[in-house]
């Protein structure tokens, strides 16, 4: 049986969201848990392994049942894969720090997308597309303030049904 800290060689062949099962050389067999993966935050588990791929992993943990509990950031580093047809390779760091910057520049599209939703009023009947409309500034705050007026009411009205209405009985 291997100790906690050998390194032993396993061969992935089952991925699952939460890790990856690993048969090692010796025929047993163990899971890495998403965690034990890389140092880094790892989203996809496809993203970094794949079935049938080698790799190194260290024994954490032996369970009394005989299951194992592998980790793969602790044995070594790992490149992160990026699929092109049917083979994978290792990508660049460049292309990592790419793919990030793409992923934190459409995270901000959508929040600001979503702001711009929140502020923006519907078109009236009159055509009016909210702040971007011909209609004067007096105009404009005139028609917030009755709309904001309107739904401060509302949500008073609300809070007092919830409360029972503020009713009070009379002698």
């Amino acid at each position: 049986m291997a100790e906690a800290t050998e390194i032993m060689t396993g061969k992935v062949f089952k991925l699952v969201q939460f890790g990856a099962f690993v048969r090692l050389t010796d025929g047993s067999s163990g899971l890495v848990h998403i965690s034990e993966i890389s140092d880094g935050y790892v989203q996809e588990v496809k993203d970094y392994l794949e079935v049938g791929m080698e790799v190194n992993v260290v024994i954490l943990s032996t369970e009394a049942d005989g299951r194992r509990k592998l980790s793969i950031k602790k044995a070594s580093p790992l490149k992160k894969l990026v699929k092109e047809g049917s083979e994978s390779e290792p990508a660049s760091a460049e292309d990592r720090e790419e793919k990030k910057k793409r992923k934190k520049q459409n995270a901000i599209d959508r929040n600001q997308q979503s702001a711009r939703s929140l502020f923006m009023t519907p078109p009236d009947d009159d055509g009016d597309a909210g702040f971007g409309s011909g209609r004067s500034f007096e105009d404009k705050l005139a028609k917030f303030m009755k709309d904001s007026e309107e739904r401060q009411i509302d949500v008073k009205r609300q809070t007092d049904n919830k409360r029972g209405g503020g009713y009070v009985r009379k002698g």
